[in-house]
């Protein structure tokens, strides 16, 4: 899965001037990635269901679409994303997690096509930011 990293820009003259954020696009391992971010970014997330959030140091502020929840992690505590689509993790500060999908470890995950959760789209719907 790619997920985007955002620089967060609400008051700078790029956001006025209405240019593309600036953002860096990583490969997220199911098996376990780590993520460090500070007070300035975001992980933006496609596709997140089933993702797993590990809070390693630090805070992160979590949401995801079409939930009204807002999910707050510090330290040591952990949360699975359980809505079908966007989710976006904001640290408070300097923080790092973990994140790790549900099905890695087991075939049983696939979909009907065989594609897993994380696996890329093919056709148009494949693009991610």
């Amino acid at each position: 899965m790619r997920a985007a990293i955002h620089a967060n820009t609400g008051s700078s003259p790029r956001y006025e001037n209405r240019q593309p954020p600036d953002h860096t696009t990583m490969e997220l391992n199911p098996h376990g990635s780590t993520v460090r971010l500070q007070g300035e970014q975001h992980l933006a997330m496609h596709d997140a269901l089933g993702w797993s959030v590990r809070a390693l140091s630090g805070t992160v502020w979590i949401t995801q679409d079409r939930d009204p929840r807002d999910v707050v992690l510090q330290a040591g505590e952990s949360f699975t994303l359980d809505r079908n689509g966007a989710a976006l993790l904001t640290p408070i500060g300097r923080t790092e997690f973990r994140l790790q999908h549900a099905c890695a470890d087991r075939a049983a995950c696939g979909s009907a096509s065989g594609r897993r959760p994380w696996q890329p789209r093919s056709g148009p719907q494949a693009q991610t930011a």
